[in-house]
């Protein structure tokens, strides 16, 4: 696991993004992080913070990792990575986000699983206009910007 880090201290878990400066999701980083999901999963933890080296939290997919694929073999790794995303979200314990800088896309995703609790430091978020209601939900941090992952976070922030 070279590009995701985890550590225990206690029963807190720590899963750090380990691919600066975006942070990007590529094949590694997706293996590895599935690695530690299922490595939290089998820890007695209370809680598992996840966080991100460098300026920006993440800067979502490294596109490449589409690159020379067909349709069905990008659909394939997609729904793989949203497996990982549920498998985090489902876990017994909650999960907490400290996020710094630029959070896009597949980034977003990961911090928008529940139970979540988030911490935005710093943070900005790019794609569409929040509007009152993302607000008044305590969706979001930062008045004017957000970011609309393709993969569910938002909707799954109304469970």
């Amino acid at each position: 696991m070279n590009k995701v880090r985890f550590e225990q201290s206690d029963a807190l878990g720590l899963l750090t993004l380990a691919n600066p400066p975006l942070n990007l999701f590529d094949e590694e980083l997706i293996t590895d992080l599935r690695a530690v999901v299922d490595q939290a999963k089998q820890l007695p933890l209370r809680a598992l913070l996840v966080r991100a080296d460098g300026k920006h939290f993440s800067g979502g997919a490294d596109v490449a990792i589409f690159k020379g694929r067909t349709a069905d073999e990008a659909r394939l790794r997609f729904t793989s990575h949203l497996r990982t995303i549920a498998d985090l979200e489902e876990l017994p314990f909650p999960t907490i986000a400290a996020v710094q800088g630029a959070c896009m896309a597949a980034g977003l995703e990961l911090v928008g699983v529940r139970p979540h609790l988030g911490g935005f430091f710093g943070a900005f978020w790019t794609g569409r206009s929040v509007d009152r209601n993302d607000h008044a939900a305590g969706r979001y941090s930062t008045p004017g910007r957000a970011c609309r992952p393709g993969s569910g976070a938002r909707n799954r922030l109304h469970r």
